[in-house]
């Protein structure tokens, strides 16, 4: 019988340390910024974390002193949206106009689609910054996946959870991570339109994914 355990995949460049990290060469950088509680702008902050990780910005806590180069462009470009958010179509001009070599692309709609739509960014090695709207309709949300979380038997994996960093929640210790998406399948979820939201300091929301956006290397 095959041995049946818990595993988590996480890209690559991520470092878990006492915080979410990138590996820089011999140095290890923060990845997670925080998000202001009055701004809209968590999409361009997800980006911002998409980019480190793919080695196009070195460190995302400085980006206001950059004068040049991508994380400059980044910074330039992201200002217009700080206040009223940003849409999957927006997000993905914006990485685009960047001008740093990498494959974007987007989908909006149905929440079962954008959940498999994910599945596919993450095994093809690539990132998706995902969207979710609260049931209630009062929170819509961008979160940047970085990694799986499910079950390993044998040579099948069969994921449960998308493992995030949220730039409205607290600073992940002594992990990649500070946010959970539980989309597996129950006999008590089956057919439910939304899903668990788990956050470090924010009580469980249930959710719906409404749009995500692919990023990652050309190819």
């Amino acid at each position: 019988m095959a041995t049946r355990f818990l595993q988590q995949r996480l890209f690559p460049t991520l470092k878990i340390g006492v915080s979410a990290m990138v590996a820089r060469g011999n140095q290890d950088v923060p990845l997670h910024v925080r998000q202001s509680n009055w701004d809209g702008a968590c999409g361009t902050y997800c980006a911002a974390m998409a980019l480190a990780l793919l080695g196009r910005i070195s460190d995302v806590t400085v980006l206001s002193e950059r004068r040049k180069g991508v994380a400059a462009r980044l910074w330039n470009a992201a200002r217009k949206h700080y206040f009223d958010g940003i849409s999957a179509a927006e997000l993905v001009a914006m990485i685009k106009s960047l001008d740093a070599d990498l494959y974007t692309a987007h989908y909006s709609g149905s929440h079962r689609k954008c959940i498999g739509y994910t599945q596919m960014l993450l095994n093809a090695g690539r990132l998706a910054i995902v969207s979710w709207l609260s049931r209630s309709g009062h929170d819509h949300h961008w979160v940047l996946v970085v990694g799986t979380e499910g079950v390993q038997e044998g040579r099948a994996f069969t994921p449960q959870t998308f493992l995030v960093l949220d730039p409205g929640a607290s600073e992940p210790q002594m992990a990649g991570y500070n946010g959970r998406l539980r989309f597996a399948p129950s006999p008590s979820s089956s057919g439910k339109s939304h899903i668990p939201y788990e956050c470090v300091g924010i009580s469980t929301l249930q959710v719906r994914l409404t749009a995500v956006v692919a990023i990652g290397e050309a190819r």
